[in-house]
C-alpha cells in the first residue's frame, strides 16, 4: 500500500470527519555570492508527509520526515490529538470542491539536479561581472542570494483528491550597492522562475543589466518634491502595489475583519477601466499550480471586474463559511506546514496604452519603477520605496530623484487609476505570512494614478 494512502486508512480508522495527506520530496541547491566569491552552497534533499484531519469539528495537523508505516501512523495520532486539544469549539466545516485527480508537470528542460554547483557558480558571476562593466566605478558590491528546486507533491484526501504535480523552479535576490556624492545606496530585485536552468542565464543578465542602470541614474539623483502628485507606475512598481493590496482580496483576512475589501462585493470599489483577477492556471507562471494543498483544482477567479468587487480567493473552510465557492487557494510552504489562503499568480488586464503615450499625456508627475519594502495594513495606507523614479516635466522623463517613498490609501488609489497601458512584466517573490513563504505573482501592465503622496 503507498503510504499516503495507508495515512488515509489509519485517520479513517481513528473517526476523523476528514483527512488530507501531503507528500513531498523537494531537492534544493542555495548559493551565496558576493562580489564573485562564493560565501555558502547548501545542497540537500527534504522528504516527508504532512497530516490535516478535521475531527470533533476542529482542524489537527502533524508531519513527519520518516516514511515508515509506524511514523506516519504517529503523525495521523498527533493530529487529531491537536485536535482534541482544541476542545470541540471550533465548528469547520468545509465545501464541497472540484477535486484534482490525475499527474501533472510543469514544463522544463534542463533539470537542476543534472547541473553542477560549479556550472551555476559560473553563470551567477556572469551577472555580477555585468553588472560591474554596465556601472564601473559607481558599483561598490554585488550579492546575490539563490536557489534552485525540483518538487514533488502529492495530495490525497478522504473524500476523493488524489493528484501529484512535478516540476522545477529556481529564484535569486540580486542586491546592489552603490556610490554617490551623498554616499553609499542600496537597491535590490527578487527575480522566481518556474523552470529549468536553460532560462537561468538570461534571467541573471537581464536582472542585472536593469540593476546596473539604475546604480548609474542613481548617482546624479537629486531630492523628490514632496506632496500630492501624479505617478506612473512602471509594470513592476504597478505589481508591487497589487500584490500588497492582493492580501485583502484573501478570503480570511476578510473574515477576520481586516481586508480593505470587506463588505464591499458587488460595489464599485475601483475605476472602471480596472479588471483584476487571480488564476494559478497560467503555464509555467512562479506562481502557478495545478491544484492546491487541500487538493482543489485552480481555477481563474475574477476579483474586480469593471471596477466592481465581484469576490475573493478561498480555502474549503473559507468559501462555506462566505457562501462561495472554493478557488484551490490553500497552499502551504511544504508538507511541514498547514495550508493557509495565498495568493498565486494576480493579475491586472492590460488595456490600449501605450507607455511612451501615457508618458507624453503626463505633463507634470514621477515615473515609478520598481518598488521594494511594500507595506500595508489592510484597510490603511499603502506605503513602498521606488527603487528607480524620475520626475516629469512637459511630458518627458526628465531627471532621476533619489530615495523616493510612495503613500497612498488603497481604495483611493483603485478609483485613482485613470489610465492602463498594454505592457506588463512579472513581479515575482517570496510572499511571507502566517510564517510561510510562497512563491507569488502579479502580472500588471504600466498605469496611472492621479493622486499619490510622494517624500524623500
Amino acid at each position: 500500500m503507498e503510504i499516503g494512502e495507508y495515512a488515509l486508512k489509519i485517520a479513517e480508522k481513528m473517526g476523523v470527519e476528514h483527512v488530507e495527506v501531503r507528500y513531498q520530496r523537494l531537492e534544493r541547491t542555495a548559493l551565496k555570492l558576493r562580489d564573485g566569491d562564493v560565501e555558502a552552497v547548501v545542497e540537500g534533499i527534504d522528504e516527508g508527509i504532512g497530516v490535516r484531519v478535521l475531527y470533533r469539528g476542529c482542524w489537527g495537523f502533524s508531519y513527519t520526515s520518516s516514511l515508515t508505516e509506524e511514523a506516519v501512523k504517529e503523525a495521523v495520532k498527533r493530529a487529531i490529538e491537536n485536535a482534541e486539544i482544541q476542545g470541540g469549539k471550533c465548528e469547520v466545516k468545509i465545501a464541497e470542491a472540484n477535486l484534482a485527480r490525475g499527474q501533472f508537470k510543469f514544463q522544463y528542460q534542463i533539470d537542476p539536479r543534472n547541473i553542477d554547483v560549479s556550472e551555476k557558480i559560473s553563470v551567477l558571476n556572469r551577472g555580477i561581472e555585468n553588472a560591474k562593466e554596465i556601472a564601473g566605478d559607481k558599483l561598490k558590491s554585488v550579492e546575490i542570494n539563490y536557489f534552485d528546486l525540483w518538487f514533488k507533491t502529492h495530495v490525497m484526501s478522504s473524500d476523493g483528491a488524489d493528484a501529484t504535480q512535478v516540476g522545477a523552479r529556481f529564484y535569486f535576490a540580486f542586491r546592489v550597492y552603490g556610490k554617490a556624492p551623498t554616499g553609499l545606496f542600496y537597491d535590490s530585485e527578487r527575480c522566481g522562475v518556474m523552470a529549468g536552468i536553460e532560462k537561468l542565464e538570461s534571467t541573471v543578465i537581464d536582472v542585472s543589466t536593469r540593476m546596473a542602470k539604475r546604480v548609474v541614474s542613481q548617482y546624479e539623483a537629486k531630492t523628490p518634491p514632496a506632496g500630492i502628485v501624479q505617478a506612473i507606475l512602471e509594470s513592476r512598481a504597478a505589481g508591487d502595489f497589487f500584490h500588497e493590496i492582493g492580501h485583502s482580496f484573501e478570503a480570511d483576512s476578510v473574515i477576520r475583519g481586516v481586508s480593505a475589501f470587506e463588505g464591499l462585493k458587488g460595489r464599485t470599489i475601483a475605476s472602471e477601466i480596472l479588471t483584476v483577477y487571480e488564476d494559478p492556471t497560467i503555464p509555467n507562471a512562479w506562481g502557478s499550480s495545478f491544484f492546491d494543498d487541500e487538493g482543489v483544482k485552480t481555477r481563474k477567479t475574477v476579483l474586480i471586474e469593471n471596477g466592481v468587487l465581484k469576490g475573493y480567493i478561498h480555502s474549503r473552510e473559507s468559501a462555506k463559511i462566505l457562501g462561495e465557492k472554493p478557488t484551490g487557494h490553500a497552499r502551504a510552504e511544504s508538507y511541514q506546514y498547514e495550508p493557509i489562503i495565498r495568493m498565486g499568480n494576480l493579475v491586472v488586464e492590460p488595456k490600449d496604452w501605450r507607455e511612451e503615450e501615457l508618458i507624453e499625456d503626463t505633463k507634470t508627475g514621477i515615473y515609478i519603477s520598481g518598488a521594494r519594502g511594500g507595506q500595508t495594513t489592510g484597510k490603511g495606507p499603502f506605503q513602498f520605496q521606488a527603487s528607480e523614479a524620475y520626475l516629469i516635466e512637459k511630458g518627458e522623463i526628465s531627471k532621476p530623484l533619489k530615495s523616493v517613498s510612495v503613500s497612498m490609501r488603497i481604495l483611493e488609489a483603485l478609483k485613482n487609476i485613470d489610465a492602463i497601458c498594454r505592457e506588463a512584466n512579472y513581479y515575482t517573490t517570496l510572499c511571507g505570512k502566517g510564517g510561510q513563504r510562497m512563491a507569488v505573482t502579479a502580472l500588471a501592465p504600466t498605469m496611472r494614478i492621479r493622486r499619490v503622496v510622494i517624500g524623500g
